[in-house]
Protein backbone atom coordinates (compact mmCIF):
# COMPACT_ATOMS: atom_id res chain seq x y z
CA UNK A 1 0.00 0.00 0.00
CA UNK A 2 1.60 3.41 -0.96
CA UNK A 3 2.09 6.11 1.49
CA UNK A 4 0.26 9.47 1.61
CA UNK A 5 4.08 10.30 1.07
CA UNK A 6 5.15 8.51 -1.76
CA UNK A 7 1.47 9.20 -3.65
CA UNK A 8 2.00 13.44 -3.24
CA UNK A 9 5.02 12.78 -4.67
CA UNK A 10 3.60 12.36 -7.94
CA UNK A 11 1.70 14.64 -8.28
CA UNK A 12 2.57 18.41 -9.72
CA UNK A 13 2.65 21.42 -6.93
CA UNK A 14 -0.30 23.40 -8.09
CA UNK A 15 1.02 27.05 -7.97
CA UNK A 16 1.29 30.51 -10.06
CA UNK A 17 3.33 31.21 -12.81
CA UNK A 18 5.63 33.20 -10.45
CA UNK A 19 6.10 29.73 -8.27
CA UNK A 20 3.38 31.35 -5.32
CA UNK A 21 1.16 29.12 -4.09
CA UNK A 22 -2.77 29.02 -5.11
CA UNK A 23 -4.85 30.36 -2.46
CA UNK A 24 -7.62 28.93 -0.88
CA UNK A 25 -10.72 29.87 1.50
CA UNK A 26 -11.84 26.56 3.30
CA UNK A 27 -15.45 27.00 4.63
CA UNK A 28 -17.21 24.17 6.17
CA UNK A 29 -19.04 23.57 9.75
CA UNK A 30 -17.99 20.42 9.57
CA UNK A 31 -14.72 20.33 11.20
CA UNK A 32 -13.52 16.72 10.08
CA UNK A 33 -14.60 17.91 6.31
CA UNK A 34 -12.71 20.83 6.23
CA UNK A 35 -9.54 19.62 7.88
CA UNK A 36 -10.11 16.72 5.09
CA UNK A 37 -10.31 18.92 2.15
CA UNK A 38 -7.77 21.77 3.71
CA UNK A 39 -5.32 18.43 4.15
CA UNK A 40 -5.52 17.35 0.30
CA UNK A 41 -5.27 21.16 -0.99
CA UNK A 42 -2.17 21.80 1.37
CA UNK A 43 -0.48 18.27 -0.57
CA UNK A 44 -1.00 20.18 -3.47
CA UNK A 45 1.08 22.74 -2.76
CA UNK A 46 -2.09 25.24 -2.13
CA UNK A 47 -1.78 27.71 0.75
CA UNK A 48 -4.98 27.38 2.64
CA UNK A 49 -7.30 29.01 5.12
CA UNK A 50 -10.28 27.34 7.06
CA UNK A 51 -13.55 29.06 8.26
CA UNK A 52 -16.17 27.26 10.22
CA UNK A 53 -18.99 29.13 9.66
CA UNK A 54 -19.86 32.35 7.16
CA UNK A 55 -18.91 35.31 9.74
CA UNK A 56 -15.56 33.85 10.21
CA UNK A 57 -14.81 33.42 6.37
CA UNK A 58 -15.66 36.80 5.64
CA UNK A 59 -13.48 38.19 8.50
CA UNK A 60 -10.69 35.98 7.03
CA UNK A 61 -11.31 36.69 3.29
CA UNK A 62 -11.00 40.77 4.58
CA UNK A 63 -7.42 40.16 6.26
CA UNK A 64 -6.33 39.20 2.46
CA UNK A 65 -5.85 40.92 -0.50
CA UNK A 66 -7.73 39.58 -3.61
CA UNK A 67 -5.31 38.39 -6.19
CA UNK A 68 -6.29 40.21 -8.55
CA UNK A 69 -3.35 39.00 -11.12
CA UNK A 70 -4.37 35.19 -11.09
CA UNK A 71 -7.74 33.47 -12.13
CA UNK A 72 -9.64 32.80 -9.57
CA UNK A 73 -11.77 29.12 -8.84
CA UNK A 74 -14.91 28.82 -6.51
CA UNK A 75 -16.23 26.12 -6.06
CA UNK A 76 -19.30 25.69 -3.62
CA UNK A 77 -20.88 22.53 -2.42
CA UNK A 78 -23.98 22.72 -0.23
CA UNK A 79 -25.36 19.65 1.57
Amino acid sequence: MATSHSMTNNLPQLTHPDGSPIRALMVDDEPSLSELMSMGLRMAGWSVAVAGDGPEAVKLAGGRAPDTSHRAVVVILVT
